[in-house]
This record gives C-alpha cells, sequence and structure tokens, in this order.
C-alpha cells in the first residue's frame, strides 16, 4: 500500500510538470495554430491534476478546519493582485493597452 504523503507529492509533481513540458513544447510549434491551441489547452487541463494533491493538504492537515484554511490563501492572493493592480501607471485601464 503507497502512503498518503507519496501520492500527494507524486500528483503534484506530475500536474507541475505535465503543464511546463506542454507549454514548453508551444514554444517550439513553428505556425501551427491549432496544434498550439491543443497544447495549451492539455497544459491547463494536466494543470488540474496537481490540485488533486494540493487540495487534499489542507483534509489531511485539519479536517474540520479545511474549510476555512483552503479559501483563505485564495482570497489573500486576490486581494493583493487587486491592491497591486491599482498600482500601476497606467492613467486607463482598457482593453487596448493589454
Amino acid at each position: 500500500m503507497v502512503q498518503t504523503t507519496v501520492v500527494c507529492m507524486r500528483v503534484v509533481c506530475e500536474g507541475f510538470i505535465g503543464p511546463g513540458a506542454c507549454l514548453v513544447a508551444t514554444g517550439y510549434v513553428e505556425c501551427s495554430k491549432p496544434l498550439a491551441v491543443a497544447m495549451i489547452v492539455v497544459a491547463v487541463g494536466l494543470s488540474g491534476i496537481s490540485m488533486a494533491g494540493w487540495a487534499v493538504n489542507h483534509l489531511d492537515l485539519a479536517p474540520p478546519y479545511a474549510g476555512i484554511t483552503l479559501p483563505t490563501p485564495e482570497a489573500h492572493a486576490r486581494l493583493l493582485t487587486i491592491r497591486y493592480y491599482k498600482l500601476l501607471p497606467v492613467e486607463d485601464f482598457s482593453v487596448r493597452q493589454f
């Protein structure tokens, strides 16, 4: 029987290495737009595998508080993104600038 920590580490590694390899391979696609889009779709799909190993850590460490410990870092990341987005030296935030 395989230990839980080994499974979590393996799933997280597969979830990071797979998308990384797909994104690097996307850089080497010459002029094939469908192939480039397919590689990015596969990369995003494989990145979901890492969530299986990452999200379960909250359940393993503190099962009664997993509902609090899982969204708290996510909320902090979103709030910091909004805060630093407003600090950018741009007068008008529009789609054309990006």
